[in-house]
């Protein structure tokens, strides 16, 4: 038949409805569907559409360019993390050795609120500043100008994750950003691809979580908001 073994969801968050129904004929009783996305909220998609048992949540540290309309090009970095939620283990074990067969790092991760959270705020900060200033990833960290914008962006997200509940899995998340992001000199964010490309981004997925998060605990914010009022306003004029 057509069922797989595991299907991997890639696509963007907003796409998620529509990926589930174009991928049901693949997905039967003993596939593990797993969710490869960046923001928040896709899970509960693909929870409500698969199961908690099928449901298999990830996230990626790879930089990838999609440099024509056939070709990607893969810029750095091969890990992929996984999380054990519930009854998923099957699943994710599954995955993990479909993942680890392709040559991918996998690493488990036994919250997936923590995982997820802490991918969130990492393309909180960086993506819309990258989008908005057309510069890669290194980029942001060698401009002093864009490096402080960088840190700024990140301690607002880090500040309202935690302070919504959210753990995070690295203590010091301004190091680590400024560290690797040289290592992706290259690399333009989804999300500056996304309006370069005159596509819609996924920036409802990425900010709307620390937004709604924020308002909900009456945290004063400052560039988050701006960034996300400039991303619409870019995206509205495509």
């Amino acid at each position: 038949g057509l069922e797989c073994d595991a299907v991997f969801f890639c696509v963007k968050s907003y796409q998620t409805p529509a990926a589930i129904k174009a991928a049901r004929r693949w997905i039967g009783p003993e596939t593990a569907v797993v969710g490869l996305q960046n923001g928040v909220g896709h899970e509960r998609l693909l929870r409500r559409a698969f199961g908690p048992a099928r449901t298999v949540l990830g996230i990626c540290y790879i930089a990838a360019d999609r440099s024509g309309q056939f070709a990607v090009t893969h810029n750095g970095g091969k890990d992929v993390h996984l999380a054990l939620h519930g009854p998923n283990r099957p699943a994710l074990e599954k995955a993990s050795a479909q993942l680890r067969a392709g040559g991918w790092d996998v690493t488990i991760e036994y919250s997936e609120d923590t995982m997820l959270w802490t991918k969130l705020c990492f393309n909180a900060a960086g993506n819309p500043i990258g989008a908005l200033c057309g510069a890669p990833n290194g980029e942001l960290a060698r401009d002093p100008a864009l490096r402080e914008l960088l840190v700024g962006a990140l301690k607002e997200a880090v500040h309202t994750a935690k302070r919504d509940g959210h753990e995070l899995l690295y203590p010091d998340m301004e190091t680590l950003i400024v560290k690797t992001y040289p290592n992706d000199s290259r690399q333009r964010n989804s999300m500056l691809q996304d309006l370069q490309a005159g596509r819609r981004t996924e920036v409802d997925a990425i900010l709307g979580p620390l937004l709604a998060a924020a308002k909900r605990r009456r945290l004063p914010l400052k560039l988050l908001p701006q960034l996300n009022g400039f991303i619409k306003r870019l995206e509205r004029s495509l």
